[in-house]
């Protein structure tokens, strides 16, 4: 699986893959609005009291999607304002990819990087 993704962080949120699904679980400040996705644009819908929600966003699919098995995630930044961090695939959190973000300083940045996956 290869995913190149841009998109505006301004704030603390989570992106979640799991399966075919991809979505965003927003903690803190602006949720994460447009992401392009592979070259496609996904506008995620969020409920209606939206920043510093603790909430799920709409979720898309991705293709192909992220096996139901423990595997290592590569995660390429190429553009980011601070660490993303990492929750591996595992059996004990259901085979789902968690990419936390911890935008703290003022204003939204950008975040570019890529998700790889190799079988271990």
């Amino acid at each position: 699986m290869q995913l190149s993704i841009r998109v505006g962080i301004d704030g603390i949120t989570d992106l979640v893959v799991h399966g075919s699904e991809l979505h965003w679980h927003h903690i803190k400040y602006v949720v994460p609005n447009a992401a392009i996705i592979n070259g496609a644009t996904w506008q995620p819908s969020w409920p209606a009291q939206s920043t510093s929600c603790d909430c799920d966003s709409s979720s898309t699919e991705v293709t192909p999607p992220l096996p139901s098995r423990s595997q290592v995630v590569v995660v390429t930044p190429l553009t980011a304002r601070t660490p993303i961090v990492v929750d591996q695939p595992t059996a004990a959190n259901d085979y789902t990819l968690v990419l936390h973000f911890n935008d703290d300083p003022s204003g939204s940045a950008y975040y570019e990087f890529t998700i790889g996956y190799v079988s271990p």
